[in-house]
C-alpha cells in the first residue's frame, strides 16, 4: 500500500506581494539602461527600460535603487497595501512539519 509522508513537497512557490505594476517611472528617466543591467530577472524591457514585465519582477527593488537619475520610485500606498497583504497571510502561526 501507500505510504503517506506528511509535509508540502513540491514546494507550492513564491506569493507575489503584488500583482500589479508597483513602480513608477517619472519623466526624469533618460532611458539609460542602467535599471535593465540591474534587473536580476530580466523584468525591465532593455529598448524601453519604462516598460516592466510584472509578471518577471521578483520586487527587488534593484532597478529603483539604481537609477542614476533616481526616476524609479513605488507608486503610494503600496507599502501599506503590501503590509496588509502579508498580514492577511502570514500572521496565523502555521506548526513546522519536520520528518526526517
Amino acid at each position: 500500500s501507500d505510504v503517506h509522508v506528511p509535509g508540502t513537497y513540491p514546494y507550492g512557490g513564491v506569493t507575489k506581494l503584488w500583482t500589479v505594476d508597483f513602480i513608477a517611472v517619472s519623466n526624469e528617466c533618460s532611458q539609460c539602461g542602467t535599471c535593465a543591467e540591474v534587473c536580476p530577472v530580466g523584468a525591465v524591457d532593455a529598448e524601453n527600460s519604462r516598460l516592466i514585465d510584472i509578471e518577471k519582477c521578483i520586487t527587488c527593488c534593484a532597478c529603483i535603487k539604481n537609477c542614476p537619475q533616481s526616476a524609479r520610485s513605488m507608486k503610494p500606498g503600496l507599502v501599506k497595501d503590501a503590509s496588509v497583504r502579508l498580514h492577511t497571510l502570514y500572521s496565523q502561526r502555521k506548526e513546522p512539519e519536520c520528518f526526517i
